[in-house]
C-alpha cells in the first residue's frame, strides 16, 4: 500500500523496484489528486488498485480481506 504523498518520481521508482522482483504483488495506491494520465503510468508499472485517501479508506479492510482470501486458495 503506498500514499502518493511522494513525488511521483520517487513512487514510480519504487514500483519498478517492486515489479522488478518478480513476485506477484498487490499494489495499492492511496491519493487525494491523482490524474488518469498518472493511473496509467503506475498501472504499467503493477499498481492494481487505486483509492481516495479521504473518500474510500473505509474500504480498505475488504479489500485485504479479499486479498487473503485469495492467497489461501
Amino acid at each position: 500500500m503506498l500514499d502518493i504523498n511522494y513525488q511521483g518520481k520517487e513512487t514510480m521508482a519504487l514500483l519498478r523496484e517492486i515489479k522488478k522482483t518478480g513476485q506477484q504483488t498487490v499494489i495499492i495506491i492511496l491519493s487525494i489528486n491523482i490524474s488518469n494520465t498518472a493511473v496509467d503510468q503506475y498501472k504499467l508499472l503493477g499498481a492494481t488498485i487505486f483509492l481516495d485517501k479521504f473518500l474510500e479508506l473505509d474500504k480498505i479492510p475488504g479489500i485485504i480481506s479479499g486479498i487473503a482470501e485469495k492467497l489461501n486458495h
